[in-house]
């Protein structure tokens, strides 16, 4: 970014309709119904797991 090659990028707020985070219940559902589905990708199953265990959780 010092050398200014590559010009500023400015990313549109995107607001949510439910602002709620999912219930540790929730994310426990949706974990076990993912390993159950061998037809989704191992990748896309990693993916999600990550996202439902770090993105998604309550403080």
């Amino acid at each position: 970014m010092r050398s200014k090659h590559m010009p500023a990028v400015t990313v549109p707020a995107r607001s949510t309709g439910n602002l709620a985070p999912i219930a540790q219940h929730q994310r426990l559902v949706l974990l076990r119904q993912l390993v159950d589905h061998d037809d989704v990708p191992l990748q896309v199953r990693v993916a999600v797991a990550l996202f439902l265990r770090y993105a998604t959780h309550s403080r």
